[in-house]
């Protein structure tokens, strides 16, 4: 498992591309024409990678992976979900600024049952929120329009809210 996985490209010139297994963060500074290799993490397998302006950025996956950085890539501090009993896999996220965002996911605890959900944070990840007003998928991928508006995908379907996430329409 190796090749590109993920990109985000913060302006037309400065990108970012994430490996798949291999933990390989790449990064262009001239649209595209040639990456660098920009850092390295883990194994894991991550699925997104977002950055807020061209210092902070966010890479989500298995594992309990939740990673930020504030210097454009070059190191990566964790700030991963650990609770006792339980396992998280994080397939998308949404950050409006460095300090707050979500993820989104399922988690298993030891019995291999997978539940459904959403975190927030108001801390730059210190501390994660676990959100009771999620739509009833798996969530893929999520696009937030603005604070209210957002879309969510997974399992075949698509729900909206304009509430900020408090409720849930399928579109």
């Amino acid at each position: 498992a190796d090749g590109i996985h993920a990109l985000e490209f913060i302006n037309n010139s400065t990108g970012w591309a994430l490996t798949y297994g291999t933990g390989l963060i790449l990064k262009t500074t001239d649209a595209g024409k040639t990456w660098e290799l920009c850092s390295r993490l883990d194994s894991a397998y991550y699925e997104r990678i977002q950055f807020t302006d061209r210092s902070h950025g966010w890479i989500c996956g298995e594992k309990n992976s939740i990673f930020k950085t504030e210097d454009g890539g070059n190191t990566w501090e964790s700030r991963s979900v650990r609770i006792e009993g339980y396992r998280y896999y994080f397939y998308s996220m949404h950050f409006k600024n460095p300090s707050e965002g979500v993820v989104g996911g399922m988690k298993m605890d030891l019995k291999k049952n997978m539940t459904r959900i959403i975190l927030t944070t108001t801390s730059s990840g210190k501390s994660w929120i676990e959100t009771k007003d999620h739509p009833p998928v798996f969530i893929i991928d999520m696009v937030y329009l603005d604070n209210t508006r957002a879309f969510v995908c997974g399992e075949n379907s698509i729900y909206r809210t304009t509430d900020g996430g408090k409720n849930w329409q399928m579109v």
